[in-house]
């Protein structure tokens, strides 16, 4: 008993000290005097049971109100509107979110992160529709999203609400029917409070996943102020491999973001962790990690934006009996220099995005080398050496062949067949990236159901993996004149002494490879110290 009479007592004090607290109004799109019959009520249909409108209103607006509890909105109505819009229940929403627009022809309704605040009823004549709020919102940052849902309908007409053009379509409606509507409404928000220091640091990790010796990958990450004060954050943590960008002041509403990077010449795994120390807004820890790998031998061609879903295999008829998919390819040597004299053992073709169905089944690869450069007419090519196969894996990007034994390519046009040896499923939907040619250098054979072979201006975005010659370890460190296992400055005053003093000449001091000692060396080391190569 004593328990919920304390229950009681304090939740009578919180209600006391919210209706203590200084109430504050903001009004958003007040100077408009445009005119909108769909936003933020489409009164036009309010006798149509659960008739919806979605509108967003952008976060600009709302800067100087982050952490404030919102408990009521008010509409406003044109002086010609509002005399028949009247009955029914409209139930409101409100949420914050990211989307900033709707899109003219793929409108879909936003259906997370939405809090029912109120119900109201319509009163004929109504130059202001005031909602107040069952429970209090904390506005928390981001673009704003109003739902208004017809749960009882009621009595329409056509009526306008008073706000402002706007340069983006911000409104959906309808049951089933979506549109848009590029109107901001007037708005006026009742609020008290707020939040002095608060932040938000998103992602919560970053991971860079392989990225190869001495190239440079980049994530950011993104600090929201969503209090009244400003800060500018600290960062700490992160050492080389990785780094972040200079820290920046971060306005009450603002959001900034900043470049991590990774950059690494040594092969491993590294995992550090970022604190980003907003002061009193809060500190924030985000786990980094990254892998650095030796860059794989391979040579990718045919590298292109177009799409296509017969070639490399035909996507639409993936599903056949066996041995009726087929798709031939042409390369022609000019694409293939940097693989010539090298033993091909994998090739790789790159879907437009991943699989949505293209899955299981077993395609085979072929390969051969030959005189033309294209089909001219859809004559298959025929005696190919079957070198792997593989097959499509769903949500992947990529559709691998790694070979069963390396194909040493010598040179010349590179004929590559796919053939489906076992069917799998299909879609219409999945393509392969690649790019449009002048001649016909792709071909695909659908014959035995009834399909007619095809020949296409299209060749696929296609990676050719090698294999990686091991290079051996030389017997000396070149420049290590002093022979510390290091190349520095040291070797440099090293070299001048045995120069000045006549000395022998050492591997190590070798430094131009022309199989002596002398000042040319030097300067070779000199430019080695400052370039970073030989």
């Amino acid at each position: 008993m004593k328990k919920g009479f304390k229950l009681l007592f304090a939740a009578l004090i919180a209600l006391a000290s919210f209706a203590s607290a200084q109430a504050d109004e903001l009004t958003v799109f007040g100077a408009g005097t445009a005119t909108s019959t769909e936003v933020p009520i489409r009164g036009y249909y309010y006798d149509t049971q659960d008739y919806k409108v979605q509108t967003i209103l952008p976060e600009s607006e709302f800067t100087s109100i982050v952490g404030a509890s919102i408990t009521s909105m008010k509409f406003y109505v044109a002086d010609d509107g509002g005399s028949q819009l009247s009955g029914g229940k409209l139930a409101v929403s409100i949420g914050s979110t990211e989307q900033t627009s709707f899109y003219q022809y793929s409108a879909a309704f936003i259906t997370t992160g939405l809090t029912q605040v109120a119900e109201i009823t319509m009163t004929p004549g109504d130059t202001e529709i005031v909602i107040d709020f069952d429970e209090p919102w904390v506005y928390e940052g981001g673009n704003i999203l109003i739902q208004t849902l017809v749960v009882e309908k009621g009595n329409y007409p056509d009526v306008h609400f008073l706000g402002e053009p706007s340069s983006v379509n911000n409104a959906a409606y309808g049951k089933s029917y979506a549109s848009v509507a590029a109107f901001y409404p007037k708005t006026t928000f009742t609020y008290s409070g707020g939040i002095e220091d608060m932040a938000k640091v998103t992602p919560e990790a970053i991971a860079f996943g392989t990225v190869y010796l001495d190239n440079t990958a980049t994530q950011a990450i993104t600090v929201k102020n969503m209090g009244k004060n400003a800060f500018t954050p600290v960062f700490s943590g992160l050492e080389a491999p990785f780094s972040i960008a200079v820290a920046a002041e971060v306005a009450p509403g603002e959001t900034k973001t900043f470049d991590v990077t990774f950059t690494s010449n040594t092969v491993g795994e590294y995992s550090q962790t970022l604190t980003v120390n907003c002061g009193a807004a809060g500190v924030f820890e985000i786990p980094v990690t990254a892998a650095a790998a030796e860059q794989p031998a391979e040579v990718v061609v045919a590298e292109g934006e177009v799409t296509h879903k017969y070639v490399p295999v035909g996507v639409e008829c993936y599903d056949y009996a066996a041995g009726n998919n087929q798709a031939q390819m042409i390369y022609n040597a000019d694409l293939l220099t940097d693989l010539v004299g090298k033993k091909i053992n994998a090739v790789k073709f790159h879907a437009s995005a991943p699989l949505q169905a293209l899955n299981g089944g077993q395609i085979q690869l072929s390969i051969k080398v030959v005189e033309q450069s294209a089909f001219e007419s859809a004559t298959a090519i025929t005696e190919l050496t079957a070198v792997a196969t593989g097959a499509p894996v769903l949500g992947e990007s990529e559709l691998v062949f790694n070979f069963n034994e390396p194909f040493e390519y010598t040179g010349g046009n590179l004929a590559i067949e796919t053939l489906v040896l076992e069917a799998g499923s299909y879609s219409f939907k999945d393509n392969f990236l690649g790019m449009s040619t002048t001649d016909y250098v792709s071909y695909a054979h659908f014959n035995d159901l009834g399909w007619e072979t095809h020949t296409y201006k299209f060749l696929p975005m296609t990676t050719f993996g090698y294999v990686k010659e091991d290079t051996p370890e030389p017997e000396v460190l070149r420049g290590d004149v002093n022979k510390d296992k290091a190349v520095n400055i040291a070797d440099v005053t090293a070299l001048i002494d045995m120069l000045l003093g006549g000395a022998e000449m050492i591997p190590e001091a070798d430094c131009n490879l022309d199989n002596a000692m002398n000042i040319a060396d030097v300067t070779t080391l000199i430019d080695f110290l400052l370039n970073g190569q030989w």
